[in-house]
């Protein structure tokens, strides 16, 4: 048996530079992973078979998912007939911004390329499988752009993160087809820091309780607050959050709340170097 984790994504900052003629969209973002996720356990098995467990499972159908995706997505990369039972425990918030899915795939992925002892595809292959895929398989810290498949290494030393949900999903479809969906041009490195999240106002009008979330993090002494991916999950970053992280789950214990790090960084080459913020 073969055990993964398929960490939490975040979304520093999220960029819609436009649309594509063939209907994807065009992204600049400052991707970090926090460090907690979906646990992942491979098998061999005389057949394929996919299962959910833990928090965040209910509703999620085994014949349809991230992980079946992958699987046919490796099949096809490697040439190989994958005979094994994946079991998936999930402890990410579904359809929150976190890159459950996209996570899980890429971990997955990752381990069957190790039991096949096939060599490990470019990150940006797997854009097919969503724009997340890329930097989830990646798994560190990065510039991304394009639909997923560029990726430049974010150099940063690492800091605290307070992720807080309101247990309400939010489509990244709906956001995507959203009016209120904003675009920027294309952001220049110096202005990432001061820019936010373009998808933030669609996924508000969809799930007010953001806002909410924002207020009230803003009002317990948090700093640097962002929603990450197309919502609904919302972030605070910077140092000792244990007494934000309190607060939170003692005035609001209806949302879902997770006091996590972003692990310092590779020091990469310095073409390669991006911004750092604390």
């Amino acid at each position: 048996m073969i055990k993964v984790t398929a960490r939490a994504k975040v979304n520093y900052c999220l960029h819609v530079i436009g649309k594509r003629d063939d209907g994807y969209h065009e992204l600049d973002s400052l991707v970090m992973f926090a460090d907690f996720g979906d646990d992942i356990s491979l098998a061999p098995s005389e057949h394929f078979k996919v299962s959910f467990h833990g928090m965040f499972s209910d509703g999620l159908d085994v014949r349809k998912n991230s992980i079946i995706d992958a699987v046919k997505w490796f099949e096809k990369f490697a040439n190989v007939e994958v005979h094994q039972n994946i079991s998936i425990e999930k402890n990410i918030p579904v359809m929150a911004g976190l890159g459950g899915g996209t996570a899980d795939a890429a971990a997955v992925i990752h381990a069957l390329c190790d039991i096949y002892n096939v060599k490990k595809p470019d990150p940006s292959e797997l854009a097919i499988l969503g724009a997340d895929v890329p930097i989830s398989f990646f798994g560190s810290s990065a510039r991304m752009r394009g639909i997923g498949e560029q990726l430049d290494i974010w150099a940063h030393d690492g800091f605290e993160i307070l992720l807080v949900n309101p247990r309400e999903a939010v489509e990244t479809r709906k956001v995507f087809g959203s009016p209120q969906l904003t675009f920027s041009s294309h952001v220049k490195s110096d202005e990432w820091i001061q820019t936010s999240n373009d998808m933030e106002a669609a996924a508000c009008a969809l799930c007010p309780k953001i806002v909410d979330i924002k207020q009230a993090l803003k009002k317990f002494g948090a700093d640097k607050i962002r929603m990450t991916g197309s919502g609904s999950t919302v972030f605070a970053i910077g140092k000792d959050l244990g007494e934000l992280s309190k607060k939170m789950r003692l005035h609001h214990p209806e949302y879902w709340s997770k006091h996590s790090v972003v692990k310092p960084s590779v020091q990469p080459p310095d073409h390669k170097v991006q911004s750092t913020f604390l």
